[in-house]
């Protein structure tokens, strides 16, 4: 009878246990103050970063020569684009993705036995 009244290590461990799982327990969360704690918040801008820069190119009339070149490099531009719209294999079509399973014979004439 006096064994029964005295704790052994295993007791004191699983006491030990459920006491760390009960301050886990507490600690979950905020308390109320910290619930009802006025809190600051500051936004601000960060500095925008340019990745790619490319200037357009503006040839005024009044040069003849540099407004033909830039003319005829338009005109090859527009040429080349013309041509890459044929060159994509692309169709406009529905297409089946899934591979249909093949019936075996015994499967296909079994109902009309």
């Amino acid at each position: 009878m006096t064994s029964s009244l005295l704790e052994t290590s295993e007791d004191e461990e699983a006491k030990r246990k459920e006491a760390e799982k009960a301050a886990k327990k507490a600690k979950k969360g905020l308390s109320e103050s910290e619930l009802n704690a006025e809190v600051a918040i500051t936004l601000c801008e960060t500095a925008t970063e340019t990745i790619i820069f490319i200037p357009g190119v503006y040839v005024g009339g009044d040069k003849e020569d540099e407004f033909a070149a830039a003319t005829r490099a338009n005109m090859n531009y527009t040429a080349l684009q013309e041509k890459k719209i044929s060159s994509d294999t692309y169709i406009d079509r529905g297409s089946q993705t899934l591979n249909l399973t093949q019936k075996t014979r015994e499967i296909t004439f079994q109902g009309y036995q």
